[in-house]
């Protein structure tokens, strides 16, 4: 944000530019960052004359920092050259400003002598690593004198000259660096590089991909190019399409070459990923190592949606002893599901949970009958099709019914973990006794604390501490006429209990005839909760 308060830090030995508007550019050197001592930069700045405002545009507010380069001749936004001194800069007639070489630091690792060719675009605030290495010291590949290849590098150097003729093409003289082989010295080659493109015209151009979202290979590109130079070069295709909210993306087919005033038809493979289904425009760019102008069409680029995978099924509800030989789960249709999975596990985490069904259920219910009484179960499901699995739905927790008393505890049965400080509900109610009901019963509930104090239910619900030496006779019986019709009855609710190990049971005399024997029968469920 340009704000009269930005200044860069004072420093020698940086890059700067003019760009078609008139705003200057100032890129990195030996010097000042936001705070400390003094080292190699790498912020670019911009100063815009008629706010007399600077703007950070890029860079880091620290000194001594790697590069990140990045795929070479792609932007990208994260692009951005490693901190410098002693390089050079020019712009070019589309208004791209360009670096190149000094001193300073490569993708990683120390300090050294760079090469690197970087193009900033202050359109799109880009950086594109072009051409060079991402190491430092490298020796420069100098070719045939006079012949344009794409392997050819000038040499890490420092304190170069730079500049650009009439037909934009960027040229580069001496320094002191690396030559074609050995160490340092001062240099006196004279180097041109034209990125322009040569002597060729598109006959026709068909870039109409059906590409798949998410990256699949697209049909083939079939190109048909004439030679109108002079004689066979070598020409790179450039693919440049837009990706909505992230900008353009550019891809690089392969290369070829193109006869003596002859026609060829080429047939390249592109892959692009990353696309949300729509209709794109892109552009096709042919270039040559000639130096006429590249030849551009404006084409367009198909994506078609795919077949994704449902979301998560909503409304998941496990049974909480409903049937005594089952967990009978349900859920919410999903969108496009064609099947679902039901995953279980002893504690509520997806993580480490199993898949039980097989085979995957159609519609919206599930019957897990490999369930052991007494434990409690958690469940997720997942919405399938032909794309694939959805995420994990939200959990829920089931457990297999009792026939006569059932006792829980925060609606848990066994054993159950309570975090210290947490409230505890205990409830009891009687299940799957149909047959028994209007039927009076006589009951009790009875609690111990570390298997060391023990307590019980009085006839007037309150409890009440009681000596126990192994005479259930203690713990007197409550009558509570027609219990059968009971249905998760609190009898402890909301109570914190201090850190401990409390066992709960829930007991009835049977048979369910309303007359107390307390030499028969017992029908009773037990709970067990650490609170930790």
């Amino acid at each position: 944000m340009p704000d009269p308060a930005n200044t860069p830090g004072a420093r020698e030995a940086a890059v700067s530019w003019m760009d078609g508007s008139g705003a200057l550019w100032l890129f990195g050197g030996y010097g000042y960052p936001a705070s400390g001592g003094d080292n190699e930069l790498n912020d670019l700045w911009k100063y815009d004359p008629a706010t007399t405002n600077w703007t950070w545009m890029k860079g880091s507010t620290n000194t001594s920092q790697n590069g990140t380069y990045g795929t070479q001749g792609m932007p990208a936004a994260g692009n951005t050259p490693g901190a410098r001194y002693g390089a050079v800069s020019w712009t070019d007639g589309s208004g791209a400003l360009w670096l190149f070489g000094g001193i300073g630091y490569p993708a990683s690792g120390s300090w050294g002598y760079l090469n690197d060719l970087w193009k900033y675009d202050p359109a799109t605030t880009n950086w594109t690593w072009e051409a060079g290495a991402s190491s430092t010291n490298q020796n420069g590949t100098y070719g045939t004198q006079g012949v344009p290849a794409t392997t050819n590098t000038p040499g890490a150097r420092y304190r170069e000259v730079a500049w650009t003729d009439g037909s934009g093409a960027l040229w580069l003289f001496g320094g002191y660096g690396r030559p074609a082989s050995g160490g340092l010295g001062f240099l006196n080659d004279l180097w041109k590089y034209d990125n322009f493109g040569g002597g060729i015209s598109l006959a026709t151009n068909a870039l109409v991909f059906s590409a798949t979202y998410q990256g699949a290979n697209p049909p083939a590109q079939m190109i048909g190019m004439t030679n109108v130079g002079g004689k066979g070069f070598t020409y790179t295709n450039v693919i440049t399409y837009s990706t909505g909210a992230s900008g353009w993306l550019t891809v690089l087919p392969a290369a070829g070459t193109v006869a003596l005033n002859g026609a060829t038809v080429l047939t390249n493979q592109v892959n692009i990923a990353g696309l949300n289904a729509g209709t794109y425009y892109a552009t096709n760019q042919v270039t040559a190592d000639a130096t006429n102008s590249p030849q551009t069409v404006v084409v367009t680029l198909s994506v078609n949606a795919p077949n994704q995978p449902p979301s998560a099924p909503t409304g998941v509800s496990a049974g909480d002893g409903t049937y005594t030989n089952k967990v009978r789960v349900t859920w919410n249709a999903s969108s496009g599901a064609t099947s679902y999975e039901v995953w279980r596990w002893t504690s509520d985490s997806s993580y480490a949970a199993s898949k039980i069904s097989s085979p995957d259920p159609t519609g919206t219910s599930y019957d897990d009958m490999s369930v052991t009484a007494g434990a409690t179960y958690y469940y997720w499901v997942k919405a399938v099709n032909a794309a694939g699995a959805s995420g994990f739905s939200a959990s829920d927790s089931g457990f297999l019914g009792v026939v006569g008393p059932l006792i829980t505890a925060n609606g848990l049965v066994g054993e159950v973990d309570i975090n210290s400080g947490d409230p505890v509900t205990i409830a009891v109610q009687m299940m799957n006794i149909e047959s028994f009901i209007s039927v009076e019963v006589d009951w009790w509930v009875v609690a111990s604390a570390n298997l060391s104090d023990w307590y019980y239910l009085n006839g007037a619900l309150q409890w009440q501490e009681a000596l126990f030496s192994g005479d259930f006779a203690v713990f007197h019986p409550v009558y509570q006429g027609l219990l059968v019709n009971l249905a998760s009855t609190p009898v402890l609710n909301g109570f914190i209990l201090p850190p401990g190990t409390y066992d709960f049971w829930f007991a009835v005399d049977y048979p369910l005839d309303g007359i107390l024997n307390l030499n028969g029968p017992i029908l009773y469920d037990q709970v067990t909760v650490f609170v930790q």
